[in-house]
């Protein structure tokens, strides 16, 4: 597949404007088409909801006007049983006699079990006899008349044992086979053990009214309880309605409801065996149907699941069903969308609802509208393509042309800036040339500058080293002068001390030599005293023992003083010599402190006058490596106007390439003239040269030779 690359500015231009034309458009169909489908999707729930909430109102209705009509049709029961009880009161009442009893093959009216019983005769005023009669023909009376009186049906039913279970023994009610339905009767118990509601109210006394199946159909009943003479119930009198005949007014009302034109309202039984028996509806004969058994299998089972719903909703509750159903007028089944309710009372499901195609009609006449807006927008969108794509191929014809004189303009400039780059960058390379080669030159006088700048400093800082020195000899020889006299003067006292004990060891020797002789003399005379002078003479041997020593003694220590005066004189001559020698340093040490004085004052203004030209060489040097840098730059700015250049000639190219397209040779061809031009003047350019590294070694001999010559 092509790259992009490949085709030309014109239609890459014409491509770009029917995109700018044709994403609009095509965002906006889908956004509308988008809005369309939420719009029907709202449409929809509303108009569920209006469905729902019309068929929900008439289901409630419904309920409502079957609980009307229950009272309504209970004060009318009530006023029969009324009526019947003052025709029998007419009739004397009803009363049984006992010694007299009547066969009857009774039937049990819920199960047709037949069983044969014997009771007292029932009558009429305690006088006559209710003869058993099933000819419809006939007339019986009371039950007759009641009936005339009452539009319904009547009944007198005789106890039949202590259980309850009632006889029909006078009847106006017509069985299946056109006869008075005489000798049926209702079980006190059903055959689930249950009590029968209607005997069990009339058992207790009570008036039963309500709903009760009668000899197989259910009607509007009501039961009064009859007593004998001790007040237990013999009997009861019956009054009452067929269902069809009491509904009559609220299937009139069901058929003045309007629920669309395709609308249905079922009511069925709801609980028990007779659960979906139809009782009444608007648009379908339901009566003495089974509305659970009716349609296919999906009606079935959802009016079933109904039902079984229907008879735990709640008062105003209502459950809602979809189910297939086929009304009279219909010809296929169509799909209802419904609500039903529950009517404990007379156990009614009843079920109102309107086929969902006709509920959902806006819908989908909204949904027809939008297909056509749909027809509508994709024909807009192509017409704008069209437009589009003829404007832009026009125009981008137009613009590529004059792209392509801009173009070429851009490339000749292009070629002129390379030229004045390589002009620029020749000079730019010989002024940085010169310029490195001086810099490297005044680099190196500056590092020479910088080590004679260290060797006169050193000798400074060496000569001021050498004053200090020569100022400490100047005064140690000062303090050695002074200390030399000192000495010389305690050698003379010396010497006079060591005179005055001379003399004084001569006193002590003359005092030994005369101690001596007195010592001799004393012990003559202890000789002469003989024993008498013997201890005498001891003491004088031992005084003159003494005295030789003491004679000895001096004898030594002059001999030492002697000794010791000579040594002193000797050091005092010495202590002299001494003197005139340190007097004669220290005037060489004043000398030689004078010179290194001068020697430190011309170091340091030797050191003061380098560092000035060590500063100028300085300036010299940052001057030139300005320069080198400058040149550099300009270098560099050369090189960067090449490289633009070639950035120029590469983007006229890529320019050409827009408009043309790929073309192959002559893409190549300006690829080469682009690489041509492209040169790179940074690698030209030269550098500061740098000391070589003979002369740092030379540089740190001579730095080290000037240091050592002041150590």
């Amino acid at each position: 597949m092509a790259s992009i690359s490949t085709y030309g500015l014109r239609f890459k231009l014409s491509a770009a404007g029917i995109a700018t034309v044709a994403l609009p458009l095509i965002l906006i169909a889908v956004l509308s088409w988008s809005r369309g489908v939420k719009n029907a999707e709202v449409a929809t729930q509303e108009a569920q909801a209006a469905a729902d909430a019309q068929i929900e109102q008439v289901a409630l209705s419904l309920v409502n006007l079957a609980g009307m009509a229950e009272q309504q049709l209970r004060g009318q029961i009530q006023l029969q049983v009324r009526i019947a009880r003052d025709v029998l009161q007419r009739g004397g009442g009803f009363s049984v006699a006992a010694e007299n009893k009547q066969s009857w093959q009774a039937r049990n009216q819920a199960d047709q079990a037949v069983q044969a019983v014997a009771l007292p005769t029932p009558m009429l005023g305690g006088k006559t006899a209710i003869e058993p009669t099933a000819d419809a023909a006939r007339a019986v009376p009371v039950v007759d008349e009641i009936s005339k009186l009452t539009g319904g049906v009547a009944t007198i039913f005789q106890r039949m044992n202590d259980d309850g279970d009632m006889l029909r023994v006078a009847t106006t009610v017509i069985n299946a086979e056109g006869k008075r339905a005489i000798g049926t009767y209702i079980p006190a118990r059903a055959g689930n053990g249950e009590k029968t509601p209607v005997i069990e109210a009339v058992l207790k006394g009570d008036t039963y009214i309500g709903r009760a199946v009668v000899v197989g159909k259910w009607m509007l009943t009501g039961y009064l309880p009859l007593r004998g003479p001790d007040g237990a119930v013999i009997g009861m009198l019956f009054v009452g309605e067929s269902e069809e005949q009491a509904f009559a007014s609220v299937q009139k009302t069901i058929q003045a409801l309007t629920l669309g034109r395709g609308g249905e309202i079922l009511i069925m039984n709801g609980k028990g065996s007779v659960a979906g028996n139809g009782v009444l509806a608007k648009g379908s004969t339901i009566a003495g149907r089974n509305l659970l058994e009716q349609g296919n299998s999906e009606t079935r089972q959802r009016l079933r699941d109904a039902v079984t719903r229907a008879v735990t909703l709640q008062p105003q509750e209502t459950g809602l069903v979809r189910f297939p159903w086929k009304r009279d007028a219909d010809a296929e089944p169509r799909l209802q969308y419904a609500r039903y309710a529950y009517f404990p009372s007379w156990d009614w499901v009843i079920v109102a609802g309107v086929p969902e195609a006709e509920a959902m009609a806006s819908v989908h006449a909204l949904e027809a509208r939008q297909r056509t807006e749909r027809v509508w927008q994709l024909g807009i969108v192509i017409g704008a393509l069209l437009a589009a794509t003829l404007t832009w191929v026009i125009y981008g014809k137009r613009i590529a042309q004059r792209l392509h004189l801009l173009a070429e303009s851009m490339e000749a400039g292009a070629s002129h800036t390379q030229g004045a780059a390589q002009h620029v960058s020749v000079a730019s390379q010989s002024l940085a040339q010169g310029a490195a080669e001086q810099a490297a030159a005044i680099e190196e006088t500056s590092a020479a500058l910088e080590e004679t700048s260290g060797t006169v400093k050193s000798n400074a800082e060496h000569a001021g080293k050498a004053k200090t020195v020569a100022t400490r000899a100047r005064t140690l020889a000062d303090a050695g002068v002074d200390e030399v006299r000192s000495m010389q003067t305690a050698m003379e006292g010396i010497k006079a001390s060591s005179e005055e004990v001379t003399k004084i060891v001569r006193t002590i020797d003359e005092i030994a030599f005369q101690t001596n002789i007195l010592a001799l003399n004393a012990a003559i005379e202890a000789a002469r005293a003989g024993e008498a002078g013997a201890g005498f003479s001891v003491v004088a041997e031992e005084v003159r023992s003494l005295a030789q020593r003491s004679a000895a003694a001096a004898r030594e220590t002059s001999t030492k003083i002697s000794h010791a005066y000579e040594s002193s004189q000797q050091g005092a001559a010495c202590s002299e010599r001494v003197c005139r020698n340190l007097e004669e340093i220290a005037g060489t040490v004043r000398e030689a402190e004078t010179l290194v004085s001068e020697i430190a004052s011309a170091s340091e203004e030797q050191n003061r006058a380098v560092s000035e030209l060590n500063r100028s060489v300085s300036e010299m040097d940052r001057v030139t490596q300005a320069n080198a840098a400058s040149a550099e730059e300009s270098a560099s700015a050369a090189q960067e106007l090449n490289s633009q250049a070639v950035e120029l000639h590469q983007a006229a190219s890529t320019l050409f390439e827009l408009i043309d397209g790929s073309r192959g040779d002559a893409r190549e061809t300006r690829r080469e003239t682009a690489r041509a031009v492209d040169v790179p003047l940074a690698e030209t350019t030269p550098k500061p040269a740098a000391p070589s590294a003979s002369r740092k070694a030379e540089r740190v001999s001579l730095r080290g030779a000037q240091a050592g010559s002041f150590r």
